[in-house]
């Protein structure tokens, strides 16, 4: 890692818990087959860990470069992506529902689109419009869907019981990628980025306790990943107290 001290520590813990997730990931993959290949909510929670993954894998490759001042960008949508992990462990029905909510909200939003489009574009926005609202259609049929819950982000963080982190990190990590002034501002000192590394790292904890608590995978992750927590969590604290390093 590029930084040494504190954040080092950080970035190792992270290294650490990502390697975690992705034995779980593998098991998880392993362990299935037959119908559960096809299977709408382990497809659902199986990429979302699989994206958590990616993005902290990709906050890491920036870490080794020396410019960590972006990880808000990459640890709000792993943030996002953990919600609905979590909403689709804690009810069965959610993963259909949510798949059936993000397919009419882009339609509605190429709608929009259409209203304020040059006549060049209508016929390629109509195909994609009347194509979604077949394919919403198709998937009400197959999973049953009768809901018509929109499903916002913060429904779906208190579904998954994770309103803290929505109020908190969410709320935070919206600041960098709206580009507010405020998020603006502190990135000439970079000041969160511990902050946000212990975010990003408590999202991958989470979200490998809950692929493991779907799939069954080791009764021992949970400890494991209670020691990863307790460690991130004082790395944390010595890297606020410590002299920042320049990003």
């Amino acid at each position: 890692m590029a930084y040494g001290g504190p954040i080092d520590a950080q970035l190792t813990v992270l290294q650490e818990t990502v390697e975690l997730l992705r034995s779980t990931l593998d098991e998880a993959a392993r362990s299935v087959e037959g119908p559960e290949l096809k299977n709408v909510r382990r497809a659902f929670i199986n990429r979302h860990a699989r994206n958590i993954l990616d993005l902290a894998l990709d906050v890491l490759l920036l870490a080794k470069g020396g410019s960590l001042g972006s990880i808000y960008l990459l640890s709000r949508p792993a943030l996002e992506s953990l919600f609905k992990l979590a909403a689709a462990v804690t009810d069965e029905r959610f993963a259909a529902e949510k798949l059936v909510a993000e397919v009419e909200e882009e339609q509605a939003k190429l709608k929009k689109w259409r209203g304020a489009a040059g006549a060049d574009w209508v016929p390629t926005l109509d195909a994609m419009i009347t194509g979604l609202e077949e394919y919403g259609i198709e998937l009400r049929q197959r999973y049953g869907v009768t809901s018509q819950q929109k499903w916002r982000i913060f429904e779906v963080a208190k579904l998954g019981q994770l309103e803290a982190e929505y109020v908190r990190e969410y709320f935070i990590g919206s600041k960098h990628v709206h580009a507010m002034l405020s998020a603006l501002t502190a990135r000439e000192d970079c000041l969160y980025v511990s902050q946000a590394l212990y975010g990003l790292t408590s999202s991958v904890t989470h979200a490998t306790a809950l692929l493991n608590l779907f799939v069954r995978v080791s009764p021992t992750v949970f400890e494991r990943l209670t020691e990863l927590l307790r460690r991130a969590k004082a790395a944390q604290l010595a890297s606020e107290t410590s002299t920042p390093p320049k990003f």
